[in-house]
């Protein structure tokens, strides 16, 4: 996953959140193995994740610290 300039940080975002690297791995396992994933199906899911660490990025804010996105989907619950 390559850095952007629009969006700078969410590459590490990304690589730091458990939550979306789980995402990931989950999504790219279904695609099959390495040979034969489609380079549009593994750039559906980079776009996927890349969603998730702009809406991780969002929810935190201007915090000090920055929640993980298991934080916020498990305090839907309560």
């Amino acid at each position: 996953m390559k850095e952007t300039k629009e969006n700078p940080g969410l590459k590490k975002v990304c690589q730091e959140d458990e939550l979306i690297r789980q995402f990931g791995l989950y999504h790219l396992g279904r695609l099959g193995p390495l040979e034969e994933q489609r380079l549009k199906d593994q750039d559906n899911v980079r776009t996927k994740m890349r969603s998730l660490a702009r809406l991780l990025v969002r929810l935190n804010g201007e915090e000090l610290f920055s929640y993980p996105l298991s934080h916020f989907h498990l305090c839907s619950k309560i």
